[in-house]
């Protein structure tokens, strides 16, 4: 029953990821349809917790798209505790961070690439850190899933005497 609620729930949140991204109600259905003829998507109907994972992930990333970081990072920590596989939103979710944050700026970049402009990079790494106090809770959700693994083998260690039976 959850892994089927899971599903639905994800088929929803990626309906509303579509929409959020191309500003397209259209964009809905082809999504669900396309996560549906997945030819893996019969994983989906199991008992397992691909259909939690997906739904955990997928509206992280939504709301993260949304700049709503404290579910973000709930959620990131939540897709963490599902699979360790969950390690795979730091990226995107470090990406959607900086971009909200004006930090992706092809200029800025052109700028720290070329040499003598020592600056541009006191500038960047300025800004960067007037960033990094004003959008702390967007970094709890990129530092959520590596801080839950890294209890996680702490507390495998202390019990188990094993660090890496997370793995296993």
């Amino acid at each position: 029953i959850v892994a089927n609620l899971s599903v639905l729930t994800a088929l929803i949140a990626i309906g509303a990821l579509a929409t959020w991204e191309t500003r397209d109600q259209r964009a809905a259905p082809w999504a669900m349809t396309a996560l549906l003829i997945y030819p893996f998507s019969f994983y989906l109907t199991a008992a397992y917790t691909e259909g939690l994972f997906l739904t955990l992930t997928v509206l992280c990333l939504l709301f993260a798209r949304q700049g709503r970081w404290g579910w973000a990072a709930a959620l990131a920590l939540l897709a963490g505790a599902t699979r360790p596989t969950g390690v795979a939103l730091i990226a995107p979710l470090a990406w959607e961070w900086l971009r909200q944050h004006g930090l992706l700026e092809p200029a800025q970049w052109r700028g720290l690439l070329q040499a003598g402009r020592a600056q541009i990079a006191r500038n960047w790494l300025g800004s960067l850190a007037r960033e990094l106090r004003r959008g702390w809770v967007g970094l709890l959700a990129i530092a959520a899933v590596p801080a839950f693994i890294a209890a996680l083998g702490v507390f495998s260690g202390l019990r188990f005497k094993h660090p890496l039976l997370i793995v296993n």
